[in-house]
């Protein structure tokens, strides 16, 4: 099994999360404060990074043990407001 890693901002390279995929049903209803809020825009996701406050793209992964996270899109696109 891959080490999980710390994933930095694609813009400030500041971490956004603690290592390891984003646990999808504590972060959509807010249950866990370890890891950020995701915010779904249709069948988008982005994450606030909490130093520069871009918006940076998410995509669904598969998370060991719990089944469904997050990870940061391979695109590593940023955006200054969510695109809607």
């Amino acid at each position: 099994m891959e080490k999980p890693r710390a994933e930095a901002c694609p813009n400030c390279s500041e971490l956004l999360y603690k290592p390891g995929p984003i646990d999808f049903g504590a972060s959509i209803f807010g249950r866990d404060i370890d890891f950020p809020k995701i915010i779904s825009r249709e069948q988008t996701h982005f994450l606030r990074c909490p130093g520069c406050s871009m918006f940076v793209l998410m995509q669904p992964a598969a998370a060991p043990a719990r089944g469904f996270g997050f990870e940061i899109h391979p695109s590593r696109k940023f955006f200054e407001k969510i695109p809607g």
